[in-house]
């Protein structure tokens, strides 16, 4: 069981006409967005970030990108934080 007080009026008027769009009670519908949220594959991914954005490009037809400037960077000592 959980208990969630919501002391933001936008956030809880929200709710409440979103319950009621959709014929829930606020603690139904507040059951709902969590559920939504946190079963999404998007909330919950599998993978690491680089895969995330390498999988979302790839829809829309993948990237080149050109990284040989990278190499022709001079070689530098990391930064200290002392």
């Amino acid at each position: 069981m959980l208990t969630v007080k919501i002391d933001n009026d936008a956030i809880e008027a929200r709710l409440r006409e979103r319950a009621a769009a959709n014929g829930h009670s606020p603690e139904d519908e507040a059951r709902e967005v969590l559920g939504t949220a946190l079963l999404s594959r998007t909330a919950l991914p599998d993978q690491n970030l680089g895969q995330a954005l390498h999988e979302e490009f790839a829809k829309l037809g993948g990237v080149e990108l050109d990284l040989d400037w990278l190499r022709k960077l001079p070689d530098r000592e990391p930064p200290t934080f002392d």
